[in-house]
């Protein structure tokens, strides 16, 4: 059942709190404890000595962002689906937005929403990244990237609420409203599982996902604002974060100006290193770990895992950005290579809730840099390996390359 008296537009007086990242003058209460916060560790942080051109402070540590609204999204029944897989017809969190339609019941009860704020519908660019006009859009596209309903962050907040925080003395040294971009990409096609989605499609949604990307930095820096870490990952499963059954991944763009966290700072350092001996990445260095499939990308065995059969993945050519590529075979090869990657950890009965965790240098930093990508199984861990930045593996990464490689 479908109203077709609906307003196409959420007017910003019936935006509920934080959704889209909007925060205003008609949703805000005045409970501080609501705004979402981005907190670093005092006792695991330090200032950056990367960057060094840049003058304000920034540090490199362990922090949270703190948002209520998180507990909000929607999460669906593994169940629901397990004899429709395939099936477009299911109301899914998603279907309504890539319909541009709500839908209710036969009781009139709504029970999807189709309101979103759509940065890309596949690469042809839409709303602005700051827009604060909810709407219903019919996609078009195989995959396309919308403004997160749920975010970590506040996106657009009214100054004067804005400036009552800060003067308040609710936030402390290493505290700060948290602000930024929290993206999705979505198939517009229902799949819940990567080896089932046509290559063309998904090389679709990793090819939306680096446009927004782009247009989202584009609008920020006009804004003002120079150094962007940015996070793209995928949560494939419902043990690692995947709380929607539709194949989708996430990007977080962190526009707090204040540093960033201590893996993205390992890595930044090393490729500091690099400059003088060379881009390991590019020449092959022996120790990065054996290498199981090559396309336009190389897939590797991590020689030091984080959690057994770890794997990654980087482009041949020397890259440094996610939405620095710009040839589409490309994106083609990413997605030939996981899913390729996925068959063969499934045909190794290793866990398929799975990480992909894009590695990307923070837009603006000088250092060099080469992108690279980590698909990380689940798995349960010890107090050992939270004790530090450190992992007791029991499967050799060299026996675990060679059964890859034959599977492949």
């Amino acid at each position: 059942m479908i109203k077709k008296s609906e307003n196409k537009i959420i007017d910003k007086e019936n935006i509920p709190f934080n959704h889209w990242g909007i925060i205003n003058k008609h949703n805000f209460d005045g409970d501080f404890n609501k705004i979402p916060i981005k907190k670093w560790d005092p006792l695991g942080s330090s200032p950056i000595d990367v960057n060094k051109d840049n003058i304000y402070k920034e540090f490199f540590g362990n922090y949270s962002y703190i948002s209520i609204i998180r507990g909000d999204r929607p999460k669906e029944n593994i169940k629901q689906f397990e004899d429709e897989k395939k099936n477009n017809d299911k109301i899914d969190a998603f279907k309504p937005i890539i319909d541009g339609k709500n839908y209710y019941n036969d009781e009139g009860n709504l029970i999807g929403e189709g309101y979103s704020i759509n940065i890309t519908d596949g690469t042809k660019r839409e709303a602005k990244a700051f827009s604060t006009e909810p709407k219903l859009n019919k996609i078009e596209n195989d995959a396309f990237t919308i403004i997160n309903r749920f975010p970590a962050m506040v996106r657009v907040i009214d100054e004067p609420i804005l400036q009552e925080i800060n003067s308040s003395g609710f936030l402390d040294k290493y505290s700060k409203v948290g602000v930024g971009v929290n993206l999705v990409s979505i198939l517009s096609n229902f799949y819940n599982e990567i080896v089932d989605v046509p290559t063309e499609q998904l090389a679709a949604l990793f090819q939306s996902m680096a446009t927004a990307i782009k247009y989202v930095i584009k609008e920020a820096v006009n804004k003002g604002y120079e150094i962007i870490p940015i996070s793209p990952f995928i949560n494939h499963g419902s043990m690692v974060g995947g709380s929607i059954q539709r194949i989708h991944s996430q990007v977080y763009l962190d526009l707090n100006q204040d540093g960033h966290g201590h893996r993205i700072q390992a890595f930044l350092k090393s490729f500091e290193h690099q400059e003088k001996s060379g881009c390991f990445l590019c020449r092959g260095h022996k120790n990065l770990g054996k290498i199981i499939y090559k396309n336009s990308w190389k897939l590797f065995v991590a020689d030091s895992p984080i959690r057994n059969h770890h794997l990654r993945l980087a482009p041949i050519s020397h890259i440094k950005n996610l939405f620095d590529i710009k040839k589409r075979n490309l994106f083609l090869d990413l997605a030939d290579i996981i899913k390729k990657t996925f068959r063969a950890m499934d045909r190794l009965e290793i866990n398929k809730s799975r990480n992909i965790i894009f590695n990307v240098k923070p837009y603006g930093y000088d250092t060099d840099y080469h992108l690279f990508a980590d698909i990380i199984p689940f798995e349960y861990i010890g107090g050992a390996e939270m004790s530090d930045s450190m992992r007791v593996c029991k499967v050799s990464p060299n026996i675990f390359a060679e059964k890859m490689s034959e599977i492949i």
